[in-house]
């Protein structure tokens, strides 16, 4: 049986092989993120430093749309913003998966290669639709099952979930494979999650070892960068009255906590893009 091991070492070579190319890959797949920071830390300072007239007035404003009939249209504009969100890290998740693709290929890519794969776009958002479902009907009825356990007996319901919870364990590893069977097989989802049930079927036990031992390792690489927060975060804290009452100390803070929000991202980003090629390795070896 092939180690864990060695399917690392061949995931860190596959990502290796191309800088250029991992690059872009790296791109594609932070762009969302990087959004979502700049928009929060973009929030947050105008919250610290903003103009307090205009913050007063955009506060009445939001006041004023929440108490009248405007709060159908501030609540149908937030959930076409998540919606242009969605679309838009699916797209960038399906240009990183293809990009990756090509890279586990070892295949050139050209301008025509590249145009050419935008046709499966719609297919991939069809597809990342349909896994979306599954897991807000698994959330509904984890709410519905909570609301329940006010009307009947706890422990039915606490039974229920844990039989539903199970079941969604073993769903997810048996899918396992169905998104690098989308990509480098290039078929139809369904297709792909029929075959990753067939891969999985006889060695359920084995391919939850190597998802659970792949995602223990992300894990601690990301705890020890959480931690690595919690020193530098202390250390501030702890710095000598003196040094903080300078006004540039609170400048020199915020700025070391923002470039460290950044190497998070990138951190999370590096682990994600290892994850996808372990499984794009996992997938090959089982074929």
């Amino acid at each position: 049986m092939k180690s864990i091991l060695t399917l690392f070492s061949h995931s860190w070579n596959m990502l290796a092989r191309d800088k250029r190319s991992f690059l872009i890959v790296f791109l594609f797949q932070a762009i969302p993120g990087i959004v979502v920071l700049i928009t929060v830390l973009s929030f947050f300072a105008f919250l610290q430093w903003g103009v307090p007239f205009f913050w007063e007035s955009v506060y009445s404003l939001i006041e004023f749309l929440t108490t009248t009939s405007w709060i159908i249209v501030l609540v149908i504009l937030s959930l076409l913003l998540l919606l242009v969100f969605i679309a838009f890290q699916t797209l960038c998740y399906y240009c990183a998966q293809k990009w990756l693709t090509h890279l586990f290929h070892k295949k050139k890519i050209t301008a025509t290669l590249l145009i050419s794969e935008w046709k499966g776009v719609w297919s991939w958002a069809g597809t990342w639709l349909s896994i979306l479902s599954y897991f807000i009907g698994f959330f509904v009825l984890c709410l519905i099952l909570a609301l329940l356990a006010t009307l009947i007996n706890d422990s039915v319901v606490i039974g229920v979930f844990i039989l539903w919870f199970l079941w969604f364990i073993f769903l997810w590893v048996s899918l396992y494979l169905a998104i690098p069977g989308y990509f480098l097989d290039d078929k139809r989802y369904f297709l792909s999650a029929k075959n990753a049930f067939s891969l999985v079927r006889h060695r359920w036990w084995k391919t939850f070892g190597y998802v659970a031992g792949v995602l223990i390792f992300a894990a601690v690489v990301s705890f020890l960068f959480i931690t690595l927060e919690k020193i530098v975060g202390f250390g501030i804290s702890r710095a000598p009255e003196t040094l903080t009452s300078l006004p540039a100390f609170g400048v020199f803070a915020s700025i070391i906590y923002v470039l460290y929000a950044f190497v998070q991202l990138g951190i999370n980003v590096l682990v994600q893009i290892f994850l996808s090629a372990f499984c794009f390795q996992l997938y090959s070896f089982y074929q």
